[in-house]
């Protein structure tokens, strides 16, 4: 199955919009919905002489998006953004088994901005 842009972003909008989601997690709703729309906004800047750069903001956005639902009622709204936005650049590395402090391959999957 081929996964389209327009798939993904109906994937996160079916859980941000959803009425049980947003009365038990409004802040995280609010934030998943800003970052669907950063990411709309940055396919529609890609170009061939800023591919990587939209690639890593893409895979930022991706990395933030999955750390807020995988903590989740985890912790305090506030603090599973915190996270997310101080996590999201090692979330792949971290995914892939690496240790913060090793060096990793060159790869498109370790340039999350």
């Amino acid at each position: 199955m081929e996964l389209t842009h327009s798939d993904y972003l109906k994937h996160f909008k079916m859980i941000y919009e959803d009425d049980h989601f947003q009365q038990r997690y409004p802040k995280l709703s609010k934030k998943i919905d800003e970052i669907c729309e950063s990411i709309e906004v940055t396919i529609q800047e890609v170009a061939s002489h800023n591919m990587f750069w939209s690639i890593g903001k893409l895979q930022g956005y991706d990395a933030r998006l999955q750390i807020l639902l995988e903590l989740k009622g985890k912790l305090a709204e506030e603090k599973v953004i915190e996270i997310a936005e101080m996590s999201y650049e090692t979330y792949a590395k971290e995914q892939f088994g690496y240790k913060l402090n090793e060096e990793t391959p060159i790869s498109i999957y370790m340039i999350a901005q």
